[in-house]
């Protein structure tokens, strides 16, 4: 057991995943930087994930084992935030790894940290698929973003691993709230966003994350996704006396229809889905900020006429 001053617990949220759920809990269980806990909180799996569980963590004191009925990641996470004794708190999804240094270097950027402010740590990661192959995807342009970020996170989630790469102080959960659990995409980026108001992020610009992604990952399925991203503009709109607030609206919603539209096997249905979220305080938002609308699309025109293609991350 490390110093109890900086002692972590990890939470492994798990939903049918047995094909990986015991290379991520060796990933833990491999850190230079043990934990104290290792809450592995499985969401109502109707494959083996439990049964290889319970088999595999048979007589370890630093495991705890929960099932609950499924509700998504996010609920998974609210339980085993309920067990966390520990001081920090990390996440790691079930068919993700980390190298074995991770938690070591986050720790140490929270012992050299002088003020309280600092509640995130992050990594950087690399994307791989199911074999853990590497993969040649590029991510954020917009990278390593430290101190009070929320004026970045207006415009997309740039805390970089999602949920897999961030060390938090446990007490952060305490000021923000917890995991939204009706979310089941953006989740993350909400959470990062309100934890936001009221701490500091810092990051390890190593890539200590593998994440594994498939055609059935969370990130493409087209309708949770434009959920989220509504359910983050509708929190915009809030602020929209606040200017930073009023672009990030604008900015979201062509950024994002684009992403959608490049990507769509059926444009037409994503047209619909897209178009069907915008209710009447959103229409009436836009028609009021037309400027910045036209600002923004004759910058992408530009742009694209000069380099051949639209950077999805300048703002």
């Amino acid at each position: 057991m490390e110093n109890s001053d900086f002692s972590i617990d990890v939470i492994i949220p798990v939903f049918n995943g047995q094909k990986f759920i015991i290379d991520a809990i060796r990933s833990v269980e491999n850190q230079v930087y043990k934990p104290n806990k290792i809450i592995i909180v499985d969401d109502g799996s109707t494959d083996q994930s439990y049964e290889i569980v319970q088999n595999y963590i048979y007589n370890k004191n630093n495991c705890i084992h929960l099932i609950k009925k499924n509700g998504g990641p996010n609920s998974a996470r609210n339980l085993g935030l309920e067990h966390v004794k520990a001081n920090y708190v990390a996440f790691l999804d079930a068919d993700d790894i980390w190298e074995e240094d991770k938690l070591s270097k986050q720790i140490e950027i929270f012992k050299n940290e002088k003020s309280n402010k600092l509640g995130v740590v992050y990594t950087d990661f690399a994307f791989h698929d199911l074999n853990l192959n590497l993969l040649n995807i590029e991510t954020t342009k917009l990278k390593y973003v430290r101190g009070n970020i929320r004026k970045y996170l207006y415009f997309g989630n740039f805390v970089l691993g999602s949920a897999s790469s961030v060390l938090i102080k446990t007490d952060v959960f305490k000021v923000s709230g917890k995991f939204l659990e009706k979310l089941h995409c953006s989740e993350d980026w909400e959470m990062w966003f309100r934890i936001s108001k009221y701490f500091n992020f810092n990051c390890c610009k190593e890539k200590l994350v593998k994440i594994r992604i498939s055609e059935a990952s969370n990130s493409k399925n087209e309708e949770k996704f434009i959920q989220g991203l509504f359910y983050m503009i509708n929190e915009f709109l809030k602020e929209k006396q606040n200017k930073t607030a009023k672009k990030a609206i604008i900015y979201n919603l062509l950024v994002n229809f684009y992403s959608l539209i490049r990507n769509s096997k059926n444009k037409i249905k994503t047209i619909k889905n897209f178009f069907s979220k915008f209710d009447k305080n959103l229409l009436i938002f836009i028609f009021l900020n037309l400027n910045i609308l036209f600002k923004y699309i004759t910058k992408c025109f530009l742009r694209v006429l000069k380099i051949g293609k639209f950077n999805e991350r300048k703002y």
